[in-house]
């Protein structure tokens, strides 16, 4: 159960090309059960997001149905500001934790608490962009949320995407790089894709 990304994000992940092997680490860190947080770093705009999203979608599709996925982008409130991103990460949280509704004005990390120890089974947070906390300075607080969810829910897997050098914040944090890609591998897939399209 849980949520997806958005129908468009959803379509450019599927369209994504010469990311599988980063794909592929990312899937095999989410089973590992030494690693509990994964953190999808690179350059911005070399794919991260696309990364993270076509391992959710594959993951979504392939485990349990009773674990809980729950997808989250900072970058979806455009507002600049940080009460009304919080606000949209608190009615998230809120839809999938189980029990009475909440005030949406309660703090998200107690929303986050009740959600984990809502279920049994494993829960999967992935978050998006992350990077957009720095402009609000919460990147450190969302850091210290994830170190203490982690330390204290065992049946947590957080995986998130960053342009940040993240410090090594629990001893089950693994860094995924997403590397440029080589010139002679863009330029094939351009040809492939022109040739998929038809186009001349």
């Amino acid at each position: 159960m849980g949520n997806k990304p958005s129908r468009n994000l959803c379509r450019l992940s599927r369209e994504c090309k010469g990311r599988d092997d980063v794909v592929k680490d990312v899937r095999a860190l989410v089973h590992d059960d030494d690693v509990d947080v994964i953190v999808i770093c690179g350059a911005p705009m070399i794919g991260k997001s696309m990364v993270l999203i076509k391992a959710f979608l594959e993951e979504q599709e392939h485990l349990d149905s009773d674990n809980v996925f729950l997808y989250h982008n900072f970058d979806d409130c455009k507002e600049d500001d940080v009460h009304r991103a919080e606000e949209s990460w608190s009615l998230k949280i809120n839809r999938f934790a189980k029990g009475e509704a909440s005030d949406n004005k309660v703090k998200y990390k107690i929303l986050l608490d009740r959600l984990i120890s809502s279920y049994e089974n494993q829960v999967y947070l992935y978050l998006d962009n992350v990077d957009m906390l720095k402009k609000w300075d919460k990147l450190a607080e969302l850091l210290e949320l994830v170190k203490d969810s982690v330390a204290t829910h065992d049946t947590l897997k957080v995986i998130f995407s960053t342009s940040t050098q993240v410090p090594e914040i629990t001893n089950g944090l693994v860094v995924v790089k997403v590397p440029v890609l080589p010139i002679e591998h863009i330029s094939s897939l351009i040809t492939n894709v022109c040739v998929s399209k038809q186009v001349t």
